[in-house]
């Protein structure tokens, strides 16, 4: 988590460096490709990442990706124009997943947990189970769920689709 406070911070001190002067082009920049890790202060290696750096004509074209353990997904694309001076021209950062939890915390769960009813008022969950940690990890005390009354080759499809559209997105 440690980690994750310095990316943030660090990023975040990029980010404004975008209001500071104007910086002229002397030479202008290239392609790039690395492959950084994020690790813990102790050592522990927390998320593989991904760094491309494309210029396209006038403009050059950033994307900064780490995948985490748990699944989260840190994706950050960056777009500034290297004409006479560097100028931001797009900013969009995602960050989804258990690492992730504040944008739970303000938001919610957007998209309800699947569980079936079982005796005794217990509930069974079909799918959703990271976005169940990650509302664990937030503290939520309530999260959406759609009860369904699911055999077992309905919960094994269920759990089946949702695993489909995760390595989808």
């Amino acid at each position: 988590m440690k980690a994750l406070a310095v990316l943030a911070c660090a990023l975040t001190l990029a980010a404004n460096a975008a209001f500071a002067e104007p910086v002229s082009v002397k030479f202008t920049e290239g392609v790039s490709h690395a492959f950084p890790v994020l690790r813990s202060v102790g050592g522990e290696k927390l998320a593989q990442g991904e760094l491309v750096q494309i210029p396209r004509g006038d403009s050059v074209e950033n994307r900064l990706t780490f995948r985490f353990r748990d699944g989260s997904v840190y994706d950050e694309r960056v777009v500034f124009s290297q004409k006479d001076t560097f100028t931001l021209m797009s900013y969009q950062i995602v960050q989804k997943g258990p690492s992730f939890p504040e944008s739970i915390e303000a938001k919610g769960l957007l998209q309800p947990l699947v569980v079936r009813a079982l005796a005794g008022g217990m509930y069974e969950l079909i799918a959703g189970e990271r976005r169940l940690r990650a509302a664990k990890i937030a503290k939520l005390d309530q999260v959406p769920a759609i009860v369904r009354d699911a055999d077992g080759s309905e919960r094994l499809e269920l759990a089946l689709l949702e695993n489909v559209a995760r390595e989808d997105l």
